[in-house]
């Protein structure tokens, strides 16, 4: 009878998830540093930033904000909810593929070959495999607009912020219960050896 119980409770454990969830995280995250010049236009006190993905059928995200003086200091949040290609991005992101990805603000960036290019992600990772994406925000640490010194007719734009992929990283089994699972399983493998002296 007490056999049949410890097999019921391994059994328990064996079937109950094994693995922790946590509130959404950085996953990675990126420092935006970049200063144009442009000819002087309409929209000099503002300037759009995107975060796109491939080359032929790129998806683009922040395409939707035109960065402001205002802006500094808040946190520009993109999701499900307010970007409707937040899931196609998501997807490429997610794939364990390498994809094209980079940024642009008021014609200056960054280029990769891969989302562990732009973000650093540690070996072997290529992308966000695994994990559940959430959001990505851009806080905005500094922005400005203004005419150019050493060039008439030309606005120098400034935009220094953080780029952040925001989730759940990849599951990952918990270390108690994998040690308690271990101690059941020792227990009974002795307990059979007794059984059988």
């Amino acid at each position: 009878m007490r056999t049949r119980l410890y097999i019921v409770t391994l059994a328990a454990l064996l079937l109950a998830p094994a693995v922790a969830h946590a509130d959404p995280v950085t996953l990675a995250s990126i420092t935006i540093d970049v200063t144009t010049t442009q000819m002087a236009g309409p929209a000099d006190a503002s300037g759009q930033f995107r975060l796109h993905m491939g080359l032929s059928s790129g998806v683009d995200l922040f395409d939707n904000f035109l960065i402001t003086a205002g802006d500094v200091g808040s946190t520009l949040v993109v999701n499900a909810a307010n970007d409707d290609d937040f899931a196609e991005f998501v997807s490429r992101i997610t794939n364990g593929l390498p994809n094209f990805i980079g940024y642009i603000f008021a014609g200056g960036g960054r280029e990769a070959a891969s989302e562990a290019a732009l973000f650093g992600l540690g070996s072997p990772m290529v992308d966000f495999a695994g994990s559940t994406v959430s959001s990505v925000t851009l806080n905005v640490r500094d922005f400005f607009a203004r005419p150019s010194a050493g060039m008439p007719g030309f606005t120098e734009r400034h935009l220094l912020g953080e780029l952040a992929v925001v989730g759940s990283p990849a599951a990952t089994p918990e270390p108690a219960t994998l040690l308690l699972l271990g101690t059941g399983a020792a227990w009974i493998a002795a307990h059979r050896r007794r059984q059988r002296r």
